[in-house]
This record gives structure tokens, C-alpha cells and sequence, in this order.
């Protein structure tokens, strides 16, 4: 429909060159009318990229930077460090710093960019296309800028072809597209005027991150918690208290104080003693359609955003529940992931918002709300998750887990319940203030690029 009312809104012909025409598709032609500023002269992207055409035979023996394109324009970075025996294509391109360079597959994704410093000399497939940039018509920040808009974006999709997923954009339709041109002067105060955005943006997030380093110093320090005691730091003999041990277990005992929870201001429980049920879940069987798809939440690690369960991408039916066993939770118990991947280097955990079952991976279990605050204890866990999974996390050849027993072992301080609850409404403020900082960065970078556009299109 959208596009439909674009065409709508210019009753007007469209006079295409025939020179220009590369592609007898209307909608390509359409959509190569990008609806530039008409003060600005056009100019093909071939008029001012020369294709670098400079290869290289790779060598079994020698060692070579290999280069990745991430998506949606965030730049151009280095994919790994490979023995020559280890790439298969021995024909590679080689890059240098300055050049334009873009992924034939994901074009239309927004992948493109200039080479850095840093990968000066790497090497390319035929999947990628690198050009030199004649700088004496057009900056190459301006050209990243204009490749980052969303009509370019649009025109990639439209000159793309193959099958699904492996799309390639065709060279000839990339480089003869029409794209408007300033003088260089304009060029370098578009870009400028970008870039000064851009330092509110990094100004913003900076702040954000400085906050959040500060929220975790916050807590450590209200309950007189030693930071980064960690064993790796250790030499020689290590002593640790009988009252200290939690477990008799070598195991065990390598992980002990790596944070001297009970050294600190205020009395320690372990877990156990103030969860008050913990319970885990399952998947109904996929064979059963009439399982699935139903008006019940099921939720598993990737419905974890954040530290409430607000809603889950899978649903199943009365039936499962009933026939499956499943149990469905209600609003206010804790989530966390018990078994997955991420668990490496995070701890998912939320509080529901929403009635759910959930899958194995994940465990359920509520706190005794006379003893804490369960936002302080939910704070808690995610300001010391880096201690939770050094005691509790399990590793195997599959996947990595927590380990229920050492779980329940881990000890929190117990303060007042008048000092928690002061605990919760300064970390509740400091998140506030973190949100948003971090949205005046959102929207400082969307005004950015809205400025440019607003220079360069009608």
C-alpha cells in the first residue's frame, strides 16, 4: 500500500534515458528515482569508484587478516587471523585503507563501508567488491553517509538477485545508479554537521555506561562487599575459614571467596533458606498441533529482554497443560535460565508480568517476601551474576548449566528491610536516569541521520 501511494502522490511521466536503462523492470525504475534534491547535480557511482583489481595467490604458509562487513552500516571490521592452508579460495583480493567496500550478498542489508587502518593489506573474496575512491569529487564519509539512507537501502534490495538468502547485488546496476553530488565544501559540512551529533550520541552512551559501572560500585559498596576478589589473582597457599566453607568438594573449594559475601556489612542467608519454591519446566510435544499455538505463554531463554517477562514468542493450548503436565506460573515469581549457551557470560533473570509455563531450561522460583525485598533480591542477583556463575555454573560437552545444589548455596546479605527497600529506590532511580540517557542517544543518532537526508532528498 505504501508504495502505492507513493506513485499515487507523482501523477506525473517519468522519462528514463535509454542509455540509462539497465534493468526493463518498471519497479526498478521506480525505485532508482530516489527523490534527491533537485539543486544537486547526479552522478553515477561509477563516475568516481575504480574497482580494485588487485589479487593475490595466498600462500599455505602465511598468515592473513580476513575482512567482515556487519550490517545496517555498522562498518567494516576483521573477521579473523587464518593460515593460508586454511583458506580454501587461494585467489583473494587484497584491501587497503581508504577503499569502499561492500558484500555482494548483503548490500541490501546495508553492507558497506570504508576499509580502516587496521586492515590495510587484508584479503577478500570475489564476494566482496572494494574500489578505490577518486576523493577529489566526493568525500568518502559523505559516500558512507549516503549509502547509510534508507532509499539507498531500497535501490540494493531492488538490483539484487538469486535465490533466497543468497542474493548477490549486480555490479553494473550498483555502479551506474545516479547519486547527488555537492561541492566538496558541502560534503565536509554535511558530514560535519553529522559528526557533531554523533559526539552528543557517544557523549550519552558513555554517561549511560559510566552509570551503570557506578550502579554496581553502588551496591558493592552499601554492603561493604570487597570487589574483584577474584582466586585467579591469587599465588601460593590459600587458607579459607571453616565457618567460610559452603561445601566439602575440591571443586568446591576452588571457588570460595571469590567474593567475600559474608565479610561484609550485614548477615548472610544462603538461597535456600529463602526461596520458597523452586520448580522447573517443559516443552509439550511438537508432533501435538493441537499443543501449540494457543492462548497459554510458554516461555524459554529467548523471551529473556530485559529483567521482566512481558510477553513470550510461543504459546500453547488448555490441552497441553492438561495432558502435557505443563504448570503454568503466575504474575510475580522469578525466571532464570538454567541451562543454555549464554550462560557463559550472562545470567537471565526476570520477574513475570505475565501468567507462563515455561521450558526445561529455565527454573521458577518465588522469595520469602518478610525476609526481602524481591527486587533487591532480582538486583542482587544481576549485579553478582559474574559470582553466581563462577560457583554454580556447570560445564559439559553440550551446553552449560547451573548447578542446583552450589545454587542454593550462595550466599546474599540480608540488611534491614527499611535499608533494602533504600537499596531498590536509588538502583530503580539510577536505572531510570541510565534509560534514559540511553534513549537521548537513540534519538540524537536518529536525528543525525534525518538532518542528512533532510539536505540530500526532497
Amino acid at each position: 500500500m505504501g508504495e502505492v501511494n507513493s506513485i499515487i502522490k507523482q501523477p506525473r511521466l517519468i522519462f528514463v534515458n535509454y542509455s540509462d536503462i539497465i534493468n526493463w523492470s518498471v519497479s526498478y525504475l521506480i525505485s532508482n528515482d530516489f527523490g534527491y534534491n533537485k539543486k544537486y547535480n547526479l552522478f553515477k557511482l561509477g563516475d568516481f569508484l575504480k574497482k580494485n583489481r588487485n589479487t593475490i595467490m595466498v600462500d599455505d604458509e602465511s598468515t592473513y587478516s580476513r575482512v567482515t562487513i556487519k550490517l545496517y552500516n555498522k562498518g567494516v571490521h576483521k573477521r579473523d587471523e587464518l593460515k593460508g592452508k586454511g583458506i580454501g579460495t587461494k585467489k583473494q583480493y587484497l584491501v587497503k585503507e581508504g577503499q569502499f567496500i561492500i558484500s555482494k550478498i548483503d548490500a541490501r542489508n546495508g553492507a558497506f563501508g570504508i576499509v580502516p587502518e587496521s586492515l590495510e593489506g587484508a584479503i577478500t573474496t570475489a564476494d566482496f567488491l572494494s574500489y578505490d575512491i577518486d576523493v577529489e569529487k566526493i568525500s568518502p564519509y559523505f559516500l558512507t553517509l549516503l549509502t547509510a539512507t534508507k532509499q539507498f537501502s531500497v535501490y540494493c534490495q531492488g538490483a539484487s538477485s538469486g535465490t533466497t538468502g543468497r542474493q548477490r547485488i549486480n555490479e553494473a546496476s550498483f555502479l551506474n545508479v545516479n547519486i547527488p553530488l555537492p561541492s566538496l565544501e558541502d560534503q565536509r559540512n554535511m558530514v560535519d554537521s553529522y559528526n557533531d551529533i554523533i559526539k552528543l550520541v557517544k557523549q550519552k552512551e558513555q554517561q549511560a555506561t559510566q552509570l551503570e559501572k557506578d550502579l554496581d560500585n553502588y551496591f558493592f559498596d552499601v554492603l561493604g562487599v570487597e570487589k574483584n576478589k577474584d582466586k585467579k589473582s591469587l599465588r601460593g597457599l590459600q587458607f579459607i575459614g571453616y565457618v567460610n566453607l559452603h561445601k566439602w568438594s575440591l571443586d568446591s573449594l576452588l571457588k570460595e571467596n571469590i567474593l567475600n559475601i559474608e565479610e561484609g556489612k550485614y548477615k548472610t542467608l544462603n538461597f535456600k533458606s529463602i526461596i520458597t519454591f523452586f520448580e522447573g519446566g517443559k516443552t509439550p510435544s511438537k508432533s501435538r498441533a493441537d499443543f501449540w499455538n494457543g492462548a497459554i505463554a510458554w516461555t524459554s531463554p529467548k523471551d529473556f529482554n530485559g529483567i521482566f517477562i512481558e510477553k513470550s514468542q510461543d504459546h500453547i493450548t488448555d490441552i497441553a497443560v492438561q495432558e502435557a503436565g505443563m504448570k503454568v506460573f503466575p504474575v510475580g515469581v522469578f525466571l532464570s535460565v538454567f541451562r543454555s549457551g549464554i550462560l557463559r557470560h550472562s545470567f537471565p533473570t526476570a520477574i513475570t508480568q505475565i501468567e507462563t509455563a515455561i521450558n526445561q531450561d529455565l527454573k521458577a522460583y518465588a522469595v520469602n517476601e518478610k525476609m526481602l525485598n524481591k527486587y533487591y533480591f532480582l538486583y542482587f542477583i544481576h549485579t553478582f551474576k559474574d559470582m553466581i556463575l563462577k560457583r554454580a555454573s556447570k560445564k559439559s560437552v553440550t551446553v552449560e548449566s547451573i548447578n542446583t545444589e552450589d545454587f542454593m548455596e550462595i550466599l546474599i546479605p540480608v540488611p534491614p528491610m527499611k535499608i533494602q527497600n533504600e537499596i531498590v529506590s536509588t538502583i530503580e532511580k539510577m536505572k531510570a536516569e541510565i534509560k534514559s540517557l540511553q534513549q537521548q542517544a537513540k534519538e540524537y543518532r536518529k536525528s543525525a541521520i534525518e538532518e542528512f537526508e533532510q539536505a540530500i532528498f526532497q
